[in-house]
């Protein structure tokens, strides 16, 4: 299905549940404001399982309303190409204030997620975008100005087995409570290029808070700046690393021998 607006055209939720549910298939939404939703899982779009892929071109998500997790566009496995487009001051509780993503592919090219928020104080998590096992890509793309009352206020990967890449694209002005001000990294790999993480803060890691000390987590920074970011936390075990703090558990010390 090609879902094509005319110029200016608006879809509005009302208030009585997600704006727009898409159920499977191939789907293009090309031109649309979507606005006005209020639902458990993806106040402004809820993609459900069935869902294959769906292109969000052109488009415009923005003062949706999510009580769970999603406050943009909820994410279950599916793949999401949002192309030009913007997904701005969404609210959600808990995960994903703009976009929340699960076991999913989420991509994003040229496009803009800003001025969106996760509440929960000392739950919340990705104020911006929330992703949990999936596979999100950013090329040429702005996560700006978003909150989070917890961890990852532009940016949280969490999970086994998914990758972040940031291409060529701008992480900024993020604030959050607790754990990184730009991308929160609790599990997966995490791979900049080309790209600014700045002017964000938080607790500890004000930019980047690489953290494996429940799932394995790494970071590769290719040809990128980390910068101007601050940490204000004052724990003396989580607390700093205005730009990275990068967590572990400490192993098994193994046992120590003199060599003969």
């Amino acid at each position: 299905m090609t879902l094509r607006a005319a110029a200016g055209a608006t879809l509005n939720g009302g208030s009585t549940g997600s704006t727009l549910t898409i159920n499977g298939g191939t789907d293009t939404i090309w031109g649309l404001t979507i606005t006005g939703g209020v639902a458990d899982f993806g106040g402004g779009i809820h993609m459900n399982e069935g869902s294959e892929t769906v292109n969000l071109v052109d488009s415009t998500v923005r003062g949706n309303t999510a009580t769970f997790v999603g406050g943009g566009i909820g994410q279950a496995p599916s793949t999401l190409n949002v192309v030009n487009s913007t997904v701005s001051g969404n609210t959600t509780q808990f995960l994903g204030g703009g976009i929340a993503s699960f076991s999913a592919t989420l991509n994003l090219n040229g496009s803009t997620v800003s001025g969106n928020s996760a509440t929960a104080p000392d739950e919340a998590a990705g104020g911006g975008i929330g992703v949990f096992g999936s596979t999100p890509t950013l090329n040429a793309s702005t996560v700006h100005g978003n909150t989070s009352g917890n961890n990852g206020a532009g940016i949280d990967q969490e999970g086994t087995g998914g990758t972040l890449t940031v291409n060529n694209s701008t992480v900024s002005e993020n604030s959050g409570a607790g754990g990184a001000g730009g991308i929160n990294n609790f599990g997966g790999a995490l791979a900049l290029t080309n790209s600014s993480v700045d002017h964000n803060t938080a607790g500890s890691g004000g930019g980047i808070f690489n953290d494996s000390g429940f799932e394995d987590a790494t970071l590769t920074i290719n040809h990128s700046t980390v910068s101007f970011n601050r940490a204000l936390g004052t724990d003396p075990f989580f607390g700093g690393g205005g730009g990275i703090t990068n967590f572990a558990e400490l192993g098994t010390p193994r046992a120590w021998s003199p060599r003969t």
